[in-house]
């Protein structure tokens, strides 16, 4: 089974039109993804907001995304033993604040960048030792960790590197999320990722982009062969979380606020053009214009 969700940041859960937004769409499946340290106050409100609106059956939290930035706070993967250590504690302090969610995806990025290529075993070790200590709340929430395909020269930046460190991990606990912006100048092996990765992929970050860099563009304003992609997804044997993540297009100086109405009527455009792929291909080409 296929199930859409939006990405949010803390900055729309915050905001009071949400629960509106909510009641207006069909889609109330999101990931939360904030950036904040965890001792701060503003995470526990950003929780008990979206907890709120979970007791009012009109939000899921489908995925829980770690915190990733700054990389001088959050070394997942880092050689230092006792900074990957206060990693992990920060990481099991955040998970806390949203323990009553029933949250059953987890994305961890396997750290920052840059990466030198004489670094990357030991970091890649040392993700795996924090993927082991991060498996007693894993396993109270019956919540898989997804290791999320990175860009440039982050530890996970190929699907080779990715499966070699979820090949030691048990795969009740532990799987991937391909985000498709990620695979840089790759874009055509896109489909192939998703074959190889197949057995282990338990979420997408979908969105759109030039081939280059990502840019997380709505799905259909670049490059990416979505009938192709959407017939790799489809073919799937297990249930995948598909997680519409796009910025909204606007001037680069617009500071207006995006309202989250607009953004959830945004993704469900996405998740149509996605789920519809073909059709949609097919329907472009009958148009004359």
């Amino acid at each position: 089974m296929r199930t859409y969700a939006i990405r949010i940041s803390g900055e729309v859960a915050d905001s009071p039109e949400l629960s509106d937004a909510l009641r207006s769409h069909d889609l109330r499946n999101i990931e939360f993804s904030d950036g904040v340290a965890p001792h701060s106050r503003v995470t526990a409100r950003y929780a008990r907001k979206l907890e709120r609106l979970y007791k009012e059956k009109i939000l899921r939290i489908m995925s829980l995304h770690l915190p990733f930035h700054p990389f001088s706070l959050w070394q997942f993967a880092s050689e230092d033993e006792t900074a990957r250590q206060e990693t992990v504690r920060l990481t099991l302090e955040y998970m806390e604040h949203f323990a009553r969610l029933d949250i059953r995806n987890v994305t961890i990025h396997c750290g920052g960048e840059p990466n030198q290529p004489e670094e990357r075993r030991v970091r890649m070790e040392q993700m795996v030792r924090t993927c082991n200590d991060l498996l007693p709340v894993l396993k109270r929430w019956n919540a898989s960790l997804n290791l999320e395909l990175l860009p440039r020269t982050c530890i996970g930046n190929h699907e080779e590197e990715l499966l070699e460190m979820i090949r030691q991990l048990p795969s009740e606990y532990f799987n991937l999320c391909i985000d498709v912006n990620h695979l840089m100048e790759r874009w055509r092996e896109i489909p192939a990722v998703i074959r190889k990765c197949a057995s282990r992929i338990r979420s997408f970050h979908i969105s759109d982009y030039d081939g280059v860099d990502e840019c997380h563009w709505p799905v259909g304003h670049g490059i990416i062969s979505w009938p192709e992609v959407a017939a790799e997804i489809k073919a799937l044997e297990q249930d995948v979380l598909i997680i519409i993540e796009v910025r909204p297009l606007k001037p680069l100086d617009d500071k207006r606020w995006v309202s989250p109405a607009l953004r959830f009527t945004s993704a469900e455009q996405d998740c149509l053009r996605l789920e519809f792929a073909e059709e949609w291909e097919a329907m472009h080409s009958r148009f004359r214009w």
